[in-house]
This record gives structure tokens, C-alpha cells and sequence, in this order.
């Protein structure tokens, strides 16, 4: 009798599947219908216009959430590339502060030593403290000359003390002249815009090292200075970007505004399904029966249909489908029943089955037990006989026994 191919659990996943479907056709059906509502040239198709209105902050406030969620992942990405690319400049500016750090001492030496008449300015505001290290090295090397003419005449061991002394003093010597290259190097001196520099440089008084050194110098300033301006364009970038992560509340936890805003798209979402769906269902209930029956008869036309007749023969297509499903599990649920009923019935047959054995054995056991009983109480009145017979020959015997004592 069961048609049916199908187990119940398929038949379930095949309703599950089919109701989503059906789900689905009823939200883009009523997608379209909340959509031409706002169309005044569209004739009525029963969407009301609380929901119209209502679908509508809805779109617009998701539209906000999403571009809110897109703006803060592109400005967080953009906070990261400015990051990096600080990083890498600062990187560049460092080494070269260091490149120029170290040609600046070598150079400002150099020019101070062969050109300080021409660059008096230059070297004002370190001239008191070169002056302190210059003294000192007059003051030595006057030193080392009269330990030197002092060694000439010594005898051996003397000359030795003496040759310790003037080694001391070139050592003071090569401090102060240490010294006095630090002193150029750490300085606030700027070669580039050096007027006095430049001159010598015009009137090719540098020597090709020296003047190479210069160019070098010239070029890393350069290079400095446009490093520095692009820190101050990244530093400016950088803040107005932050302001606008501040401005939609995700300068301080980005990740967390980023949740709220999704939590909040799947909040309106479900909402306008829900419309959606509702106004779907509404419009194919005009058109087709819950089992999926046309009210304009079999086959309907989609003239008769109207403008949203795929929207609507799919829907109806779903309820029929749906419809085939659910009769064809309870179909199923029946045969079970039925077979359930059957197993009971096989159950009880083999019970009675069981009883009539048990009671044809029981019968032979009664058959049995009462044959038994007949044999027993024919010995048990043989025995009597044959107990009376002895108790006469046993009370005999006593008798006679008494008379004879007497």
C-alpha cells in the first residue's frame, strides 16, 4: 500500500528546503511591491504606507551602517599604511641625520681650519668655546717644544720621563682637537643656507674633496627637509583621520563600534525581511490557496496574474510543492501507524500463540498430576490394608503375651 519512496527525515529536509524557498519568493515579491509603492505612477498593490514608511528608515538607516562600518575599516587602514610609512620615513631620517652628522664635523673642520677669515659668521656663536680647546692646544704644543729641547741635553733615564710627558700633552692635544670637531658637528650650524659657504663654493675655493663633501651635504639637507615635510603632511593626515574615526564614535574602540554597527545591520535586516516577507505573503494569498491552488482557475494566464506574475506562479508553485510534502508525511506517519497497528496484532498473536501452548501443556501437566493422584490413593489404601493386617497380628501378640504373665 506505501507509494512512497521517501523516509520521513528526507521528506522533512525537502519541506525545510521548500518552505525557505517559499520564504524567499515572498520577501522579493514584497521587496518589489514596498518598492513601487514609492513610484506614484504605480497603481495600489496593498502595501500600506506605515510599512512603506517604516521599510524605508530602515534602508536608510542600514545604508548609514554600512557605509559607517566602511568608513572605519578604510580609516583604520589608513591610520595602519600612515603608521608605516612614519616608520619608514623616520627610519630615513635618522640615517640621514647620522650621514650628515658625520660630514658636517669633518667638513665645518676642515673649512674652519683652511677658511675661517672667510666665514667668520659662520662659526660666531661656537667661537668661545673653540677658542678654550685652541688655547689649550697652544698651550700644549708650547709645552711639548720645551720638554723637547729639555730631552736634547737630558741624560737616558731622564729623557724617558720626559718622553712620557710629551706624550701626554699630545694626547691633551688630540682631545682638544676631539673635542673641537664635536663641538662643530653637535652644533646648530646650517651649511645649506650658509652665504659664506656658498661663496667659496662659487669662486671654486674648495678643494674637489671638500667640494664633493659640500654637495653631499646640500643634497642629505635636501633630503632632510623633505622628510620632515612629510612627516608634518602624515601627522596632519593622520589627525584628520582620527577625527573622523572620534566623529562616528571609533576612535578609542574601533572593533567594538565595528560589532554594534553589524549587530545593528542584522537587527534591521530581520526586520525588513520581515515586512517584506509579510507584504509577499499578503498579495499571493489574493492569487493562490495555502495548498497552492489558483483562484483564477488552473493554469492562470499572466495577463491575469498582472505585473508581478513570476513573483506570484513562483510562490504558488512553492505552496503546491509544500502542500505535496506534508501530505505525502503524513502519508508516511499513517503507514507507520498501520505498521505499528500490524507489529501490535504480530505481538499479540504470538502472545495468544504462547498462552495455548502453555495451556496444552498445562493440561498435561493437570492429566498428568491427576493420574497420579488415582495411583497414589490406590496405595495409600493398599498400604491401610496391609497397616491393618499388622496392627491385627501386632494387638495378637500382646494379648497373649499378658495371659501368660498372669
Amino acid at each position: 500500500m506505501n507509494n512512497s519512496n521517501k523516509t520521513i527525515p528526507v521528506l522533512l529536509k525537502e519541506l525545510k528546503d521548500l518552505e525557505s524557498k517559499l520564504t524567499e519568493a515572498y520577501k522579493q515579491l514584497g521587496n518589489k511591491l514596498i518598492k513601487d509603492t514609492a513610484d506614484p505612477a504605480t497603481e495600489a498593490n496593498g502595501v500600506s504606507l506605515e510599512n512603506f514608511l517604516q521599510w524605508q528608515r530602515l534602508h536608510d538607516e542600514r545604508k548609514f551602517c554600512t557605509e559607517s562600518v566602511l568608513d572605519i575599516k578604510n580609516n583604520n587602514t589608513r591610520l595602519s599604511e600612515l603608521d608605516s610609512f612614519k616608520k619608514q620615513i623616520k627610519d630615513r631620517l635618522s640615517d640621514t641625520k647620522k650621514e650628515t652628522e658625520k660630514l658636517k664635523g669633518d667638513f665645518l673642520l676642515k673649512i674652519y681650519k683652511d677658511f675661517f677669515p672667510q666665514c667668520v659668521n659662520l662659526f660666531d656663536p661656537l667661537s668661545a668655546e673653540i677658542r678654550t680647546e685652541e688655547a689649550k692646544i697652544q698651550e700644549a704644543q708650547e709645552r711639548i717644544e720645551t720638554l723637547k729641547a729639555e730631552k736634547n741635553e737630558a741624560n737616558f733615564f731622564v729623557k724617558l720621563g720626559l718622553s712620557g710627558k710629551i706624550s701626554s700633552h699630545e694626547l691633551k692635544i688630540k682631545n682638544s682637537e676631539k673635542k673641537i670637531k664635536n663641538i662643530l658637528t653637535k652644533s646648530d650650524i646650517n651649511i645649506e643656507n650658509s652665504q659664506e659657504v656658498k661663496a667659496l663654493y662659487d669662486e671654486d675655493k674648495l678643494l674637489p674633496e671638500l667640494k664633493k663633501s659640500y654637495e653631499e651635504i646640500l643634497k642629505l639637507g635636501t633630503d632632510l627637509s623633505d622628510s620632515e615635510n612629510r612627516l608634518k603632511m602624515i601627522d596632519e593626515e593622520a589627525g584628520f583621520v582620527t577625527q573622523k574615526l572620534a566623529d562616528a564614535g571609533a576612535d578609542k574602540n574601533s572593533k567594538k563600534r565595528i560589532d554594534n554597527f553589524t549587530n545593528r545591520i542584522k537587527e534591521i535586516d530581520e526586520k525588513i525581511d520581515l515586512i517584506s516577507e509579510s507584504a509577499g505573503l499578503k498579495y499571493t494569498e489574493n492569487f493562490y490557496s495555502v495548498e497552492g491552488d489558483s483562484a483564477l482557475g488552473e493554469n492562470p494566464s499572466d495577463e491575469a496574474l498582472g505585473k508581478y506574475a513570476d513573483y506570484l506562479k513562483k510562490a504558488g508553485k512553492y505552496r503546491k510543492e509544500i502542500s505535496k510534502v506534508k501530505y505525502n508525511i503524513e502519508f508516511c506517519e499513517v503507514m507507520q501507524k498501520i505498521k505499528a497497528e500490524e507489529n501490535h496484532i504480530q505481538n499479540l498473536n504470538r502472545t495468544i500463540k504462547n498462552c495455548e501452548n502453555s495451556i496444552k501443556e498445562a493440561e498435561k501437566k493437570i492429566s498428568n498430576s491427576e493420574a497420579a493422584i488415582k495411583n497414589s490413593q490406590a496405595k495409600i489404601a493398599d498400604l491401610k490394608d496391609f497397616a491393618a493386617g499388622l496392627e491385627e497380628k501386632f494387638s495378637g501378640k500382646i494379648s497373649e503375651t499378658v495371659s501368660e504373665e498372669e
